[in-house]
């Protein structure tokens, strides 16, 4: 069985599961260049020129655009003829905008491996509950038990929108807790960390500044209990010399916070924000998987849904529960539900109960020919030779990253042994001086580095960097002492690169960043890649397969 799944709003991909697998991915931003691009245009052209519309069984549509959801439909037909297209599922009519939450949690236990699992998915704003045209609630939390023969949610945290006065209640209906807030009264995990970037004059897609920012901050008395009511007088107040619209924004009588520009000399309020915001909230992601836990014996751990992606996070969990087999979708925002949704609707329609073993969604897209690229011949030791000398070094290799992080296929190398290295990269992708770099090391060598490593193929998680490497691979050492760590097995194509640069470093290890400016999407095509080398200050640009090297003409 073939499921198509196109699904737009922000974020916007397409998935094809085969057979339980995944066939085909791809996300609308890195074809058409705009940033978290909702629209579908590009994607479609994608699947024409990888003529991946023949022999569909199902399509599953989800988008706000009722022409182009049309036009999609009567081109599959012509494609597929005998394609059955969803918007709803039979038995208990599944309608898909209801069930953003399910989606999430599908795409997670789907990739993880395991046969059953709690599966935890944290945002800010999921399905609704109403009409679409005025809905009554939004979840924002949820818990399920998921197994190949059932999903049962366990638990619903569900906000209201707007404003209001009315006191946040919890519930049990049937074997599920429900719990309700109001407007900003009893706000939840996804909305109270959406509140960091916000104040620092982000947008709620800018989490990871504020998680960045965070490490810079402490504990502050007057912002402890957040969750509790009337948090938002107290976030008010304590912003009120340098922020005063946050009380109209903060009821929605402005549609934005006053832009701040965060300096070395004025962000103690604002990290000390982030600070509390990202403490606060990791205690109570801690909190309600501790709960089910307890509820229920499971020791296998699916963490999906947007608030997946906060690496600090990640770590405190695995730190307080040792004992729990985690696993963390990297592609748990909304990025990865189009793919949920084709394993959720393969599984439900085939039946198939077979468990799937994670099938690397890490790499997807379009395959691109770089054999037109002709530069200068560079072998792996000539690479190394450049990052021994601080030169900053793009790598493009093969089908794209999927989600958000670069695991070296769209990447920028740097040498992690150079202490103003964050600086350095930060200035040639033109991003905030506070942003911390990851770091890419050899597998074998990470216990040397860091405290409680595990492996981390997929970038999701950061760990304490140890106290006698701080100094050494002060490039990649946050200002907190952690790192953002993905390990590099025999297998990964760069393993040859990390261990010929640790034999003139006496190092494996590299700073590693996304192949992108600040503001754009990852790099997709060669390019594009060729556009940014000649767009910043990044000293060359490498195509692993032909080992091609271009040099900057910034």
């Amino acid at each position: 069985m073939r499921v198509l799944s196109m699904r737009g709003g922000h974020d916007a991909s397409v998935s094809i599961i085969n057979e339980g697998k995944l066939e085909l991915f791809l996300k609308e931003e890195r074809y058409s260049g705009v940033k978290r691009d909702c629209n579908l245009n590009y994607c479609w052209g994608g699947l024409i020129a990888s003529k991946s519309l023949t022999n569909l069984d199902y399509a599953v549509l989800q988008t706000t655009d009722g022409e182009q959801l049309s036009f999609f439909g009567r081109q599959l037909l012509i494609f597929s003829p005998d394609v059955k297209i969803i918007s709803t599922l039979e038995e208990g009519k599944l309608e898909l905008g209801r069930h953003h939450h399910l989606f999430h949690a599908s795409n997670s236990f789907y990739s993880s491996g395991f046969d059953d699992a709690l599966v935890v998915v944290v945002d800010s704003s999921g399905g609704y509950l109403g009409p679409l045209s005025n809905p009554s609630m939004y979840e924002n939390q949820s818990v399920y038990h998921m197994n190949y023969d059932k999903c049962v949610s366990l638990y619903k945290g569900y906000k209201t929108p707007g404003v209001s006065n009315r006191k946040p209640i919890a519930k049990g209906v049937g074997k599920r807790d429900i719990e309700v807030s109001f407007g900003w009264e009893g706000i939840g995990i996804g909305d109270l960390y959406n509140t960091a970037p916000l104040i620092m004059g982000q947008s709620v897609q800018d989490c990871g500044k504020a998680m960045g920012l965070a490490s810079y901050g402490k504990s502050v008395d007057k912002l402890s209990n957040l969750f509790d009511s009337g948090n938002f007088n107290k976030v008010i107040d304590y912003f009120k010399d340098v922020n005063p619209l946050l009380s109209d924004f903060f009821t929605f009588k402005s549609e934005s916070s006053t832009p701040t520009y965060i300096t070395e000399e004025n962000c103690t309020i604002y990290a000390d924000y982030c600070y509390e915001v990202q403490t606060q909230t990791s205690n109570k992601m801690c909190e309600i998987v501790d709960t089910y836990i307890k509820k229920t014996g499971i020791k296998n751990v699916c963490i999906g849904g947007g608030y997946g992606m906060n690496i600090v996070n990640n770590y405190n969990l695995i730190r307080k529960f040792p004992e729990v087999n985690f696993y963390f979708d990297s592609l748990c925002e909304d990025t990865g539900l189009s793919l949920g949704i084709a394993k959720f609707v393969y599984r439900k329609l085939s039946k198939d109960k077979k468990v799937c073993v994670n099938d690397n969604i890490s790499f997807h897209g379009l395959n691109h020919d770089v054999t037109p690229y002709i530069g200068h011949k560079a072998s792996i030791k000539n690479i190394c030779a450049a990052l021994i000398q601080d030169k900053s070094v793009g790598v493009f290799y093969g089908q794209a990253e999927a989600g958000q992080r670069a695991l070296g296929n769209r990447s920028i190398l740097f040498n992690a042994l150079n202490c103003n290295a964050k600086d350095i990269v930060n200035k040639i992708k033109k991003r905030e001086w506070y942003r911390p770099f990851a770091a890419i090391v050899l597998e074998e060598d990470a216990h040397l580095y860091f405290e409680n490593v595990i492996p981390s193929p997929e970038m999701t998680l950061c760990f304490p960097v140890k106290s006698e490497y701080a100094i050494v691979i002060a490039g990649v050492t946050h200002v907190d002492g952690t790192s953002r760590v993905q390990t590099i097995g025999s297998d990964h194509f760069l393993y040859e690169l990390l261990t010929e640069f640790k034999k003139l470093s006496g190092h494996g290890i590299l700073l590693n960043t996304s192949l992108n400016l600040a503001g754009d999407p990852l790099v997709e095509t060669p390019q594009q890649a060729i556009n940014m080398l000649n767009e910043s200050s990044l000293d060359y640009l490498w195509f692993f397969e032909t080992k091609q090297l271009f040099k900057s003409t910034f």
